[in-house]
């Protein structure tokens, strides 16, 4: 089976092509545990596990991405996203090996909404995902990305098992 690496493949040209960064990088999640599921035991606790099919071929993606001779971050207790953030936030400071030189131009193609721009997890095939800006997050949720974080911590996020806040929500008339 090689469905997952054709689609991260198909992902991965869409994103150089369409955005053509001058720098790139790339996170995985581990298998380890997050600081998030030490704080909540129920954290993505009702997610199904990784089909075997699937999990065989994270092995050939980070090939794929080697060969690409793009960076690989990872790291135990921190999901792809946090280190994705991290890396926004400091901009390959501290010696990670990755430099953006206009901050500008900056995309982050991951699946959440919480970044300038995003390459959402398309419904389609692959090669039809959308690119997702500020304009688009605020067209979608009425607000902007940066607050994205504090939506979900008061709404609730049900892909993640994470409960909101009682009687939080939208107003109705």
């Amino acid at each position: 089976m090689v469905g997952a690496v054709y689609g991260f493949t198909s992902i991965l040209l869409k994103a150089i092509n369409d955005l053509k960064p001058t720098n790139y990088a790339v996170a995985f999640d581990r298998k380890a545990p997050t600081f998030r599921h030490l704080m909540y035991a129920d954290y993505k606790a009702t997610r199904p596990e990784t089909p075997a099919e699937l999990a065989g071929q994270f092995g050939r993606v980070r090939e794929l991405v080697r060969a690409f001779d793009i960076p690989i971050f990872e790291m135990d207790g921190f999901e792809a996203d946090d280190i994705l953030g991290t890396l926004k936030q400091t901009g390959g400071r501290a010696g990670h090996g990755y430099r953006h030189r206009d901050r500008r131009r900056r995309h982050d193609a991951a699946g959440d909404r919480q970044d300038q721009s995003v390459l959402p997890k398309p419904r389609g095939t692959f090669g039809d995902a959308d690119l997702y800006d500020a304009a688009a997050v605020l067209v979608k949720y009425e607000i902007g990305p940066e607050h994205i974080a504090d939506y979900k911590a008061l709404k609730g996020d049900p892909s993640d098992n994470i409960p909101g806040v009682k009687a939080s929500g939208k107003k109705r008339p």
